[in-house]
């Protein structure tokens, strides 16, 4: 028993057990859920490994398209949002600057007919 003991320790069977049954069990899940084995390139032609790249590539490809376009459209409408606050801010300014031009314009007519503007501006000389 010992001579066993010896040789199983010398040996390491107990990792490589447990490496075996490591194996068996992704085997197994592997067999329960249908999952092909990834091909050995070396027993691939040329035309299959160059068929597998683009069509994994272009898989790739479509789904990065995919997250591009989705995020463009995100960005147009949060640009589009910002500009119609800039357009309803912008409407509201020149709505104030209407009003004020309008009591400005009343208020230089009540001062050009009480004062004369023009001997005032003759007066102060050019800026």
């Amino acid at each position: 028993m010992k001579e066993f003991e010896l040789i199983f320790s010398e040996r390491d069977i107990e990792k490589k057990l447990d490496d075996l049954d490591e194996i068996i069990h992704v085997a197994q899940h592997r067999k329960d859920n249908k999952v092909e084995l990834p091909a050995n390139l070396d027993k691939l032609s040329p035309s299959e490994i160059i068929e597998a790249t683009i069509l994994s590539g272009s898989d790739e490809s479509l789904e990065n398209l995919n997250m591009i376009y989705n995020q463009l459209c995100v960005d147009n409408a949060e640009l589009y949002q910002e500009l119609e606050e800039l357009g309803r801010v912008s409407e509201e300014i020149k709505g104030d600057i209407d009003s004020l031009l309008g009591v400005l314009k009343r208020e230089v007519e009540i001062l050009g007919k009480d004062l004369k503007l023009d001997d005032l501006i003759s007066e102060l000389g050019p800026i």
